[in-house]
């Protein structure tokens, strides 16, 4: 007995102890939908990219384009609205330029671009202190010629 009261003992302590979060990864709503730890005040502003990966859904082979490596930039503008206007350049082509709307509802982060602005998209963003993690799924011009194809993004930034 003595022994089993020392083994729930450490297995408490281990638990307890291990039991922190990582901000990397955050917990599912009771929806489903993973929570956010930002409030729209957070995002205010101009953000730029230190990172920029979109990923082709459903292709296979994946095609992957990580876009701050590869010369170009993106940078995330959001006013007290939530309106929000995404730049993403290319180093060998012109701007595609992307708009819409920041929600917030009960931790889920939805986003609803104003080429769909019925439709929302769920996007997990996890801010700490300046740097901003966001992902989700959105259109884009990938190829470069003119016609965008649903991907994956995932986007850590930096306030400027």
């Amino acid at each position: 007995m003595k022994r089993f009261l020392v083994l729930t003992v450490l297995s408490l302590i281990l638990i307890l102890g291990c039991g922190e979060e990582s901000n990397l990864v955050p917990p599912a709503g009771a929806n489903g939908l993973p929570l956010s730890n930002v409030r729209l005040i957070d995002l205010i502003g101009i953000w730029e990219a230190q990172e920029a990966e979109f990923t082709v859904i459903g292709s296979s082979p994946t095609q992957r384009l990580e876009m701050v490596q590869s010369g170009g930039t993106v940078s995330l503008e959001v006013s007290g609205d939530g309106r929000f206007t995404i730049i993403i350049r290319r180093s060998n082509s012109d701007s595609q330029i992307i708009t819409g709307l920041f929600e917030i509802d009960r931790g889920v982060f939805s986003v609803f671009f104003d080429t769909a602005p019925s439709t929302p998209s769920a996007w997990t963003a996890l801010l700490s202190a300046n740097q901003l993690s966001m992902a989700g799924p959105m259109d884009y011009d990938f190829h470069g010629q003119g016609l965008s194809v649903p991907v994956q993004a995932n986007l850590n930034l930096i306030k400027q």
